[in-house]
């Protein structure tokens, strides 16, 4: 389900048609290969971190806007980038959106993920902050993916450090960053880096 109607893929190729520059010379200098950068132009779904690469590199200054729509067209290949740039940009009616989409689907892993986003909203805008509240709905998650291991750490973290328990969220804030590496995606690398 496209919510807006914007045409990424003609509003960057006509930006590259302005440039002085060939789609490999673009897609080396944001370290993609050329390939990819061509699939995408021609209304293939490729790596949304590489879509964020080439916006950021093209039309920077509407990022949001682009990537809004590159969100909304996001398939089960992308969603947790997306739930993830959504979050981080703070795009509330977004991850709410990322949640209707994937909350009552087939994929445990999906449904998962949407639970912990829907948490993180519910808690932004909580009066009552409770840690141990918190740290009981985490607890029946059994997450199989390094990415959604590595985001229970970090919610696990923040409600020590936003307790006051400093010396505990420290040493979890060590344990994310020897378990980033293994996450393969470059944007949840980075995002969750910054959240420590």
């Amino acid at each position: 389900m496209n919510k807006y109607k914007f045409d990424v893929r003609g509003h960057l190729k006509n930006i590259i048609e302005s440039k002085e520059e060939s789609q490999k010379q673009i897609a080396d200098k944001i370290g993609i290969s050329a390939s990819h950068l061509s699939k995408f132009l021609n209304g293939q779904e490729i790596a949304l971190w590489m879509v964020l690469e080439i916006v950021r590199y093209l039309d920077k200054d509407n990022e949001i806007e682009i990537m809004r729509q590159c969100c909304y067209e996001a398939t089960k290949k992308n969603i947790k980038t997306a739930f993830e740039y959504a979050h981080s940009k703070k795009l509330d009616s977004m991850t709410t959106h990322l949640i209707g989409e994937t909350i009552n689907g087939s994929n445990r892993e999906l449904r998962e993920w949407a639970l912990v986003y829907g948490w993180q909203l519910e808690s932004k805008y909580s009066r009552v902050y409770s840690e141990v509240e918190y740290l009981e709905k985490l607890k029946p998650l059994k997450p199989s993916s390094q990415d959604l291991k590595t985001l229970l750490l970090i919610l696990e973290m923040l409600c020590f450090y936003y307790s006051g328990k400093f010396d505990l969220s420290l040493h979890y804030v060590e344990k994310i960053h020897d378990m980033l590496p293994e996450i393969k995606d470059p944007f949840i690398q980075k995002a969750f880096l910054s959240r420590t």
